[in-house]
């Protein structure tokens, strides 16, 4: 993921533009940008509260993954789940 500061890329757009760079375009963009992510925040948060997705442990509370997933009345398999433990070099079987 390249890295880009404020400045330069306020440099940029007003290159695009046609307009003189001024150093308070930075602090503009930077607190619009600012503005921009807590709205963001807020609304996620809203909806993920609206949707019942709220606590430090919904998810764990609410995973089912499905090597994990079991029916009553289904039949042993051999290897019951394969799963990668060291970065995706090999496989392991998991007993």
């Amino acid at each position: 993921c390249p890295k880009l500061g404020i400045q330069p890329f306020v440099k940029s757009m007003c290159d695009a533009e046609g307009i003189a760079f001024k150093p308070y375009l930075s602090t503009q963009l930077s607190t619009a940008f600012d503005l921009y992510m807590a709205i963001l925040n807020g609304v996620c948060l809203c909806v993920q509260k609206t949707l019942g997705r709220e606590g430090p442990n919904w998810r764990m509370l609410n995973c089912c993954p499905a090597c994990q997933y079991r029916l009553d009345g289904e039949e042993e398999l051999d290897v019951r789940m394969l799963a990668c433990m060291d970065g995706n070099n090999s496989l392991r079987r998991v007993e």
